[in-house]
Protein backbone atom coordinates (compact mmCIF):
# COMPACT_ATOMS: atom_id res chain seq x y z
CA UNK A 1 0.00 0.00 0.00
CA UNK A 2 1.39 3.38 -1.02
CA UNK A 3 0.90 6.22 1.46
CA UNK A 4 0.96 9.89 0.51
CA UNK A 5 0.95 13.18 2.38
CA UNK A 6 -0.74 16.24 0.84
CA UNK A 7 0.70 19.31 2.56
CA UNK A 8 -0.10 22.95 1.93
CA UNK A 9 2.24 25.71 3.03
CA UNK A 10 2.31 29.48 3.24
CA UNK A 11 5.02 31.37 5.12
CA UNK A 12 5.55 28.35 7.35
CA UNK A 13 9.30 28.50 7.92
CA UNK A 14 9.02 28.86 11.71
CA UNK A 15 7.46 25.45 12.35
CA UNK A 16 7.75 23.39 9.17
CA UNK A 17 10.87 21.53 10.31
CA UNK A 18 8.92 20.10 13.26
CA UNK A 19 6.11 19.05 10.94
CA UNK A 20 8.38 17.37 8.40
CA UNK A 21 10.50 15.68 11.07
CA UNK A 22 7.38 14.14 12.60
CA UNK A 23 6.11 12.89 9.23
CA UNK A 24 9.46 11.38 8.32
CA UNK A 25 9.75 9.67 11.73
CA UNK A 26 6.53 7.66 11.49
CA UNK A 27 6.61 4.02 12.58
CA UNK A 28 4.87 3.20 9.29
CA UNK A 29 6.76 5.16 6.63
CA UNK A 30 5.21 7.59 4.18
CA UNK A 31 6.10 6.91 0.52
CA UNK A 32 5.28 10.27 -1.06
CA UNK A 33 5.08 13.87 0.13
CA UNK A 34 3.31 16.36 -2.13
CA UNK A 35 3.70 19.99 -1.07
CA UNK A 36 1.84 22.88 -2.68
CA UNK A 37 3.12 26.23 -1.48
CA UNK A 38 0.86 29.27 -1.70
CA UNK A 39 3.48 31.82 -2.76
CA UNK A 40 5.47 31.96 0.51
CA UNK A 41 7.67 35.00 1.06
CA UNK A 42 9.85 33.42 3.77
CA UNK A 43 12.26 30.46 3.62
CA UNK A 44 9.56 27.75 3.58
CA UNK A 45 10.51 26.41 0.15
CA UNK A 46 14.23 26.57 0.93
CA UNK A 47 13.72 24.40 4.02
CA UNK A 48 11.61 21.93 2.05
CA UNK A 49 14.35 21.64 -0.58
CA UNK A 50 16.84 20.79 2.20
CA UNK A 51 14.61 17.93 3.33
CA UNK A 52 14.19 16.74 -0.23
CA UNK A 53 17.98 16.50 -0.51
CA UNK A 54 18.44 14.80 2.86
CA UNK A 55 15.58 12.27 2.52
CA UNK A 56 15.92 10.91 -0.99
CA UNK A 57 14.18 7.62 -0.22
CA UNK A 58 10.94 9.61 -0.05
CA UNK A 59 9.25 10.69 -3.28
CA UNK A 60 8.93 14.50 -3.09
CA UNK A 61 6.72 16.65 -5.33
CA UNK A 62 6.96 20.37 -4.69
CA UNK A 63 4.88 23.06 -6.37
CA UNK A 64 4.63 26.81 -5.93
CA UNK A 65 1.38 28.65 -6.67
CA UNK A 66 1.65 32.12 -8.15
CA UNK A 67 -0.71 33.73 -7.37
CA UNK A 68 -1.79 31.96 -4.17
CA UNK A 69 -4.85 29.70 -4.51
CA UNK A 70 -6.22 29.88 -0.97
CA UNK A 71 -6.60 27.02 1.50
CA UNK A 72 -9.33 24.89 -0.09
CA UNK A 73 -8.15 25.16 -3.70
CA UNK A 74 -4.56 24.54 -2.64
CA UNK A 75 -5.50 21.34 -0.79
CA UNK A 76 -7.58 20.25 -3.76
CA UNK A 77 -4.50 20.64 -5.93
CA UNK A 78 -2.20 18.82 -3.48
CA UNK A 79 -4.62 15.91 -3.01
CA UNK A 80 -5.15 15.55 -6.77
CA UNK A 81 -1.39 15.28 -7.32
CA UNK A 82 -0.94 12.44 -4.82
CA UNK A 83 -0.57 8.90 -6.18
CA UNK A 84 -0.85 6.92 -2.93
CA UNK A 85 -3.73 4.59 -2.09
CA UNK A 86 -4.25 6.50 1.17
CA UNK A 87 -3.70 10.27 1.45
CA UNK A 88 -2.99 12.07 4.72
CA UNK A 89 -3.61 15.83 4.62
CA UNK A 90 -1.16 17.89 6.64
CA UNK A 91 -0.80 21.42 7.91
CA UNK A 92 2.62 23.04 8.10
CA UNK A 93 2.89 23.68 11.82
CA UNK A 94 1.77 20.60 13.80
CA UNK A 95 3.61 17.55 15.12
CA UNK A 96 2.48 14.03 14.31
CA UNK A 97 3.02 11.42 16.99
CA UNK A 98 5.03 8.40 15.88
CA UNK A 99 2.09 6.00 15.54
CA UNK A 100 -0.34 8.36 13.79
CA UNK A 101 -0.02 6.79 10.35
CA UNK A 102 0.01 3.17 11.55
CA UNK A 103 -2.99 3.67 13.83
CA UNK A 104 -5.06 5.32 11.11
CA UNK A 105 -4.16 2.65 8.57
CA UNK A 106 -5.27 0.09 11.16
CA UNK A 107 -8.63 1.87 11.31
CA UNK A 108 -9.00 1.47 7.54
CA UNK A 109 -8.13 -2.22 7.81
CA UNK A 110 -10.68 -2.75 10.59
CA UNK A 111 -13.35 -0.85 8.61
CA UNK A 112 -12.92 -1.88 4.95
CA UNK A 113 -15.86 0.21 3.73
CA UNK A 114 -14.53 3.41 5.29
CA UNK A 115 -13.23 6.02 2.85
CA UNK A 116 -12.14 8.55 5.48
CA UNK A 117 -10.82 8.26 9.04
CA UNK A 118 -9.98 11.03 11.49
CA UNK A 119 -8.35 11.20 14.88
CA UNK A 120 -8.32 13.30 18.02
CA UNK A 121 -5.42 15.58 19.00
CA UNK A 122 -3.67 17.34 21.84
CA UNK A 123 -4.24 21.08 21.56
CA UNK A 124 -0.93 22.72 22.45
CA UNK A 125 0.74 26.07 22.79
CA UNK A 126 3.34 27.13 20.22
CA UNK A 127 5.64 24.99 22.37
CA UNK A 128 4.07 21.60 21.66
CA UNK A 129 5.16 20.19 25.02
CA UNK A 130 2.63 22.53 26.68
CA UNK A 131 -0.74 20.82 26.24
CA UNK A 132 -3.92 22.89 26.62
CA UNK A 133 -6.38 20.06 26.33
CA UNK A 134 -8.16 17.62 24.03
CA UNK A 135 -9.27 18.81 20.58
CA UNK A 136 -12.57 16.92 20.48
CA UNK A 137 -13.68 18.66 23.67
CA UNK A 138 -13.21 22.07 22.04
CA UNK A 139 -15.38 21.40 18.97
CA UNK A 140 -17.34 19.77 20.76
CA UNK A 141 -17.41 16.11 19.65
CA UNK A 142 -18.66 14.23 22.69
CA UNK A 143 -19.40 10.58 23.40
CA UNK A 144 -23.04 10.89 22.34
CA UNK A 145 -21.99 12.23 18.94
CA UNK A 146 -19.25 9.62 18.56
CA UNK A 147 -21.76 6.86 19.24
CA UNK A 148 -23.87 8.13 16.33
CA UNK A 149 -20.96 7.30 14.03
CA UNK A 150 -21.14 3.72 15.30
CA UNK A 151 -24.92 3.44 14.88
CA UNK A 152 -24.97 4.90 11.36
CA UNK A 153 -26.58 8.22 12.33
CA UNK A 154 -23.53 10.14 11.11
CA UNK A 155 -25.40 12.93 9.40
CA UNK A 156 -27.22 13.88 12.57
CA UNK A 157 -23.79 15.10 13.68
CA UNK A 158 -22.19 16.29 10.44
CA UNK A 159 -25.08 18.40 9.21
CA UNK A 160 -25.02 20.43 12.44
CA UNK A 161 -21.29 21.11 12.43
CA UNK A 162 -18.03 19.78 11.08
CA UNK A 163 -16.06 17.57 13.47
CA UNK A 164 -13.28 16.61 11.03
CA UNK A 165 -10.10 18.67 10.74
CA UNK A 166 -7.71 18.27 7.82
CA UNK A 167 -4.65 17.96 10.03
CA UNK A 168 -6.18 14.85 11.60
CA UNK A 169 -7.66 12.96 8.66
CA UNK A 170 -6.73 10.41 6.01
CA UNK A 171 -8.72 9.27 3.00
CA UNK A 172 -8.74 6.82 0.14
CA UNK A 173 -7.49 8.45 -3.04
CA UNK A 174 -10.32 7.17 -5.25
CA UNK A 175 -12.86 8.68 -2.88
CA UNK A 176 -11.10 12.06 -2.78
CA UNK A 177 -11.05 12.31 -6.55
CA UNK A 178 -14.78 11.58 -6.72
CA UNK A 179 -15.42 14.59 -4.46
CA UNK A 180 -13.73 17.01 -6.84
CA UNK A 181 -14.09 19.78 -7.72
CA UNK A 182 -14.39 21.10 -4.18
CA UNK A 183 -16.96 23.88 -3.66
CA UNK A 184 -15.68 27.41 -4.11
CA UNK A 185 -16.35 30.06 -1.51
CA UNK A 186 -15.97 29.71 2.24
CA UNK A 187 -16.37 25.94 2.63
CA UNK A 188 -13.15 24.20 3.67
CA UNK A 189 -11.86 20.99 2.10
CA UNK A 190 -12.11 18.93 5.31
CA UNK A 191 -15.74 19.90 5.85
CA UNK A 192 -16.67 18.93 2.28
CA UNK A 193 -14.82 15.62 2.38
CA UNK A 194 -16.39 14.71 5.73
CA UNK A 195 -19.90 15.36 4.42
CA UNK A 196 -19.22 13.33 1.27
CA UNK A 197 -17.63 10.32 3.01
CA UNK A 198 -20.83 8.55 4.18
CA UNK A 199 -22.19 8.72 0.62
CA UNK A 200 -19.18 6.81 -0.75
CA UNK A 201 -18.67 4.24 1.98
CA UNK A 202 -18.19 5.52 5.50
CA UNK A 203 -16.30 7.70 7.96
CA UNK A 204 -14.61 6.44 11.14
CA UNK A 205 -13.37 8.40 14.17
CA UNK A 206 -10.20 7.14 15.88
CA UNK A 207 -10.53 8.06 19.55
CA UNK A 208 -6.82 8.66 20.13
CA UNK A 209 -4.77 11.84 20.26
CA UNK A 210 -2.36 11.29 17.42
CA UNK A 211 -0.99 14.78 16.79
CA UNK A 212 0.00 17.92 18.64
CA UNK A 213 -2.30 20.57 17.15
CA UNK A 214 -0.22 23.68 17.62
CA UNK A 215 -1.95 26.98 18.40
CA UNK A 216 -0.15 30.21 17.65
CA UNK A 217 -0.89 33.67 16.33
CA UNK A 218 -0.99 32.71 12.65
CA UNK A 219 -3.23 29.61 12.57
CA UNK A 220 -5.48 29.49 9.51
CA UNK A 221 -8.09 27.68 11.61
CA UNK A 222 -7.71 27.46 15.37
CA UNK A 223 -9.23 25.33 18.11
CA UNK A 224 -11.61 26.35 20.83
CA UNK A 225 -14.39 28.81 21.56
CA UNK A 226 -12.02 31.75 22.01
CA UNK A 227 -10.52 31.37 18.53
CA UNK A 228 -13.99 30.88 17.06
CA UNK A 229 -15.25 34.04 18.78
CA UNK A 230 -12.27 36.08 17.58
CA UNK A 231 -12.76 34.92 13.98
CA UNK A 232 -16.46 35.68 14.14
CA UNK A 233 -15.97 39.15 15.58
CA UNK A 234 -13.46 40.01 12.86
CA UNK A 235 -16.02 39.09 10.18
CA UNK A 236 -19.21 40.15 11.96
CA UNK A 237 -19.71 43.26 9.85
CA UNK A 238 -18.65 41.64 6.59
CA UNK A 239 -20.58 38.36 6.59
CA UNK A 240 -23.84 37.12 8.04
CA UNK A 241 -23.17 34.54 10.78
CA UNK A 242 -25.35 32.00 8.96
CA UNK A 243 -23.76 32.54 5.54
CA UNK A 244 -21.44 29.56 5.91
CA UNK A 245 -24.29 27.28 7.03
CA UNK A 246 -26.41 28.34 4.03
CA UNK A 247 -23.54 27.71 1.63
CA UNK A 248 -22.66 24.41 3.30
CA UNK A 249 -26.21 23.04 3.30
CA UNK A 250 -26.89 24.23 -0.25
CA UNK A 251 -23.67 22.78 -1.72
CA UNK A 252 -24.11 19.37 -0.19
CA UNK A 253 -27.87 18.92 -0.40
CA UNK A 254 -28.12 20.01 -4.03
CA UNK A 255 -25.19 17.76 -5.02
CA UNK A 256 -26.08 14.57 -3.13
CA UNK A 257 -29.78 14.58 -2.25
CA UNK A 258 -30.56 11.83 -4.78
CA UNK A 259 -27.96 9.55 -3.14
CA UNK A 260 -29.12 9.99 0.46
CA UNK A 261 -31.35 7.56 2.33
CA UNK A 262 -34.95 8.65 2.85
CA UNK A 263 -34.27 9.52 6.52
CA UNK A 264 -31.06 11.43 5.75
CA UNK A 265 -32.86 13.25 2.97
CA UNK A 266 -35.52 14.43 5.42
CA UNK A 267 -32.85 15.60 7.87
CA UNK A 268 -30.88 17.45 5.23
CA UNK A 269 -33.97 19.05 3.72
CA UNK A 270 -34.97 20.30 7.17
CA UNK A 271 -31.41 21.60 7.75
CA UNK A 272 -31.34 23.25 4.32
CA UNK A 273 -34.73 24.93 4.86
CA UNK A 274 -33.83 26.13 8.34
CA UNK A 275 -30.66 27.83 7.09
CA UNK A 276 -32.54 29.46 4.22
CA UNK A 277 -35.05 30.81 6.76
CA UNK A 278 -32.17 32.19 8.82
CA UNK A 279 -30.91 33.95 5.72
CA UNK A 280 -34.32 35.39 4.80
CA UNK A 281 -34.80 36.60 8.37
CA UNK A 282 -32.29 39.37 7.73
CA UNK A 283 -34.67 40.92 5.17
CA UNK A 284 -37.35 41.40 7.85
CA UNK A 285 -37.62 44.18 10.38
CA UNK A 286 -36.13 44.09 13.87
CA UNK A 287 -39.19 42.73 15.69
CA UNK A 288 -39.98 40.10 13.05
CA UNK A 289 -36.35 38.93 13.12
CA UNK A 290 -36.30 38.77 16.91
CA UNK A 291 -39.58 36.87 16.79
CA UNK A 292 -38.00 34.30 14.47
CA UNK A 293 -34.99 33.95 16.76
CA UNK A 294 -36.94 33.39 19.96
CA UNK A 295 -39.58 31.16 18.34
CA UNK A 296 -36.97 28.85 16.80
CA UNK A 297 -34.97 28.74 20.02
CA UNK A 298 -38.06 27.74 22.01
CA UNK A 299 -39.38 25.18 19.49
CA UNK A 300 -35.99 23.44 19.25
CA UNK A 301 -35.07 24.25 15.64
CA UNK A 302 -31.70 25.68 16.65
CA UNK A 303 -30.91 22.65 18.80
CA UNK A 304 -31.97 20.30 15.97
CA UNK A 305 -30.00 21.98 13.18
CA UNK A 306 -26.83 23.62 14.53
CA UNK A 307 -24.10 22.92 17.07
CA UNK A 308 -23.31 24.47 19.48
CA UNK A 309 -26.88 25.67 19.21
CA UNK A 310 -26.91 28.30 21.96
CA UNK A 311 -23.67 29.98 20.84
CA UNK A 312 -25.02 30.02 17.27
CA UNK A 313 -28.27 31.58 18.43
CA UNK A 314 -26.37 34.28 20.33
CA UNK A 315 -24.33 35.08 17.21
CA UNK A 316 -27.51 35.44 15.18
CA UNK A 317 -29.08 37.63 17.87
CA UNK A 318 -26.07 39.95 18.08
CA UNK A 319 -25.88 40.31 14.31
CA UNK A 320 -29.61 41.09 13.98
CA UNK A 321 -29.55 43.55 16.88
CA UNK A 322 -26.50 45.41 15.57
CA UNK A 323 -27.61 45.58 11.95
CA UNK A 324 -31.27 46.42 12.62
CA UNK A 325 -30.44 49.17 15.14
CA UNK A 326 -27.64 50.66 13.05
CA UNK A 327 -24.97 49.88 15.65
CA UNK A 328 -22.71 47.97 13.28
CA UNK A 329 -21.44 51.15 11.68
Amino acid sequence: MKLSVAMCTHNGAEYIRDQLDSILSQALPISEIVICDDDSEDDTLGIIEEYKTDYQDTDWKIYRNRPALGVTSNFEKAISLCTGDIIFTSDQDDVWYEKKVSRMIQAFEENPKAVLVFCNADVTEADTTMIRGEFWKTIPFDETQRNKFLTGDVYDVLRRHNVVTGAMMAMKRDFALQCMPFPKGGMLHDDWLALCAPVYGGIVPVDERLIAYRQHGNNEVGAGLYQHAVRWLKNARKRKPWAHAVERSMCFYETYRERLTEEDNKQFFSWYQFNLKRDRMSDSGLFASLGFLFLNLINGEYRKNVCPFLATWVQDFIYIFLTKTGRDE
